[in-house]
């Protein structure tokens, strides 16, 4: 009876000249690459669907989620990740962005919104309301009224806009 030992280098032996053959190596070239372009071009890697949140939860702006859309149905391998951020950074709002891709046919999107920290009121009566903006210095909105701490803001100085 033949020791685990011994078996084990009569099948490397074995498989030394299997692979030693040009023959086989064509072979199982082609069947690799057979096989990738089956997998890639496959239903199975299409993204089905996408989880896109905020640091307030599971839930996306309208302008998020359409741009999210249009990845439905593309390829997961070949989807590529860089220029969806950059596209979903396109929304001022979004601070950072993390796409992560799940094995089959998913997408998850973490979207790190802009948060105003302060209020800006202009100093004229034209503009009754106050602009918020975050600690960048991004305006991010404007609002009638807020809680939050408001710098009086000469509007001589430079103009206020929202997403600048």
């Amino acid at each position: 009876m033949k020791s685990p030992i011994n078996h084990l280098k009569s099948v490397r032996l074995v498989l030394s000249k299997v692979l030693n053959n040009k023959f086989v190596r064509i072979a199982l070239a082609v069947f690799v690459l057979v096989a990738v372009i089956f997998f890639l071009r496959s239903d199975f890697a299409k993204v089905e669907k996408f989880k896109c949140s905020t640091q307030y939860g599971p839930t996306c702006d309208a302008m998020d989620l359409a741009t999210l859309e249009k990845v439905i149905g593309s390829n997961l391998f070949t989807l590529d990740a860089k220029n969806l951020r950059s596209e979903l950074s396109a929304n001022f709002l979004n601070q950072e962005t993390f796409v992560q891709k799940i094995i089959p046919q998913k997408l998850s999107v973490f979207i790190i919104k802009r948060k105003p920290v302060v209020g800006a009121k202009l100093t004229d009566k034209k503009t009754p309301g106050i602009f918020l903006v975050d600690k960048y210095g991004v305006v991010v909105g404007f609002s009638e009224n807020s809680s939050l701490p408001v710098l009086n803001y000469n509007a001589v100085e430079h103009k206020l806009v929202v997403g600048k």
